[in-house]
């Protein structure tokens, strides 16, 4: 065989960058990738907006308009309260970086720390959903609070949607390559 041509060499071992997480390009590492990639993307956007009317918009007890004064609050993910979104956005980090970065912790290990953190994250976002930082004050006045969801929000769900599956993938090929 001639060595000289690029087609014809064998690939050496310098060549297949492999881990215990598998090779850099594998379809699971695209995926992780697609989705820290979304997360990332997702956490400098507006995740919610809160609008706020204080007054009545109509007092029923008289025959007269009064005055609502609306008050609209906008949050990207830094300025969430107690940092749960950079904790969503590290843990997604953390599944990129660790197979590659500590392949002696094994791969049964790593697989579980991958899927403890990526459920730590996704419950994070279940929890700024459902609980939202952002609620105003409910004063006896407040007619309108609108809770509203933007697409810093969706990018961070659309993030955690492909990770799971992704380390799924990863971590099946790489126990395949490993038996």
């Amino acid at each position: 065989m001639d060595t000289s041509d690029p087609i014809q060499t064998p690939p050496s071992s310098l060549d297949s960058a492999s881990t215990v997480a598998g090779p850099l390009f594998s379809t699971g590492k695209k995926i992780i990738f697609l989705g820290a990639f979304l997360t990332w993307i997702g956490f400098y956007m507006p995740w919610f907006s809160s609008i706020t009317a204080t007054g009545p918009l109509i007092d029923p007890w008289k025959l007269s308009f009064q005055i609502t004064t609306f008050t609209a609050t906008q949050a990207s993910g830094a300025e969430i309260p107690f940092n749960y979104a950079w904790l969503i956005l590290g843990m997604a980090f953390l599944v990129v970086i660790l197979p590659d970065s500590f392949p002696e912790f094994g791969l049964r290990n790593l697989r579980l720390i991958s899927l403890a953190a990526l459920a730590l994250g996704a419950l994070t976002i279940i929890y700024l959903y459902t609980n939202s930082p952002l609620r105003l004050d409910d004063s006896k006045w407040a007619l309108i609070n609108l809770f509203k969801i933007h697409g810093g929000f969706i990018f961070n769900i659309a993030g955690y949607v492909l990770l799971f599956p992704g380390v799924l993938m990863d971590f099946a090929a790489a126990a395949r390559r490993s038996s």
